[in-house]
């Protein structure tokens, strides 16, 4: 007899943890890395995150912020909001960022949320000997996402 109602609560536990799951993903966004780079001259000590919404500004920003030009000369893609990501600035070279999700914040229509991760080097790899800061270029669909649209950062 108490079959019947283990099958019942376990089916209610995975129609819950599916609902969850849908909720989450409502709230990711597509995106596409377009690139990144271990050394960008963006004169940020700490992490940063700057969103463009038009190629005029992006061109501005890049050539005042003496961005790598790789990164620099990425094509303007239209209909596509641009998320530029600087990790903090390293005394070696070997740091990178990963990129794990760009979603909106629920609630908040007007915030972009950013998730990314801080790669150092190894303990016994050989590094480059200078100044560097990794960053992370990401082109992101403006359809659905608030014009007044603020970036926020998290890492780890």
């Amino acid at each position: 007899m108490q079959m019947p109602w283990l099958l019942i609560l376990l089916c209610t536990a995975l129609l819950a943890c599916a609902n969850g799951y849908q909720a989450k993903a409502q709230t990711g966004l597509a995106y596409e890395l377009v690139g990144q780079a271990s050394h960008c001259v963006g004169g940020h000590a700490a992490e940063t995150v700057q969103l463009f919404q038009s190629q005029d500004a992006w061109l501005a920003s890049a050539a005042r912020q003496r961005l790598n030009p790789r990164l620099r000369n990425e094509p303007w893609r239209e209909a596509y909001l641009r998320v530029l990501v600087y990790g903090p600035q390293q005394r070696t070279g070997g740091f990178s960022l990963q990129l794990e999700k760009v979603e909106l914040i629920p609630g908040s229509p007007d915030r972009v949320r950013v998730i990314v991760r801080s790669l150092a080097p190894s303990e016994h790899s050989f590094t480059t000997q200078m100044i560097s800061q990794p960053c992370l270029l990401v082109d992101v669909p403006a359809a659905g996402v608030s014009p007044d649209v603020k970036p926020v950062l998290v890492s780890h």
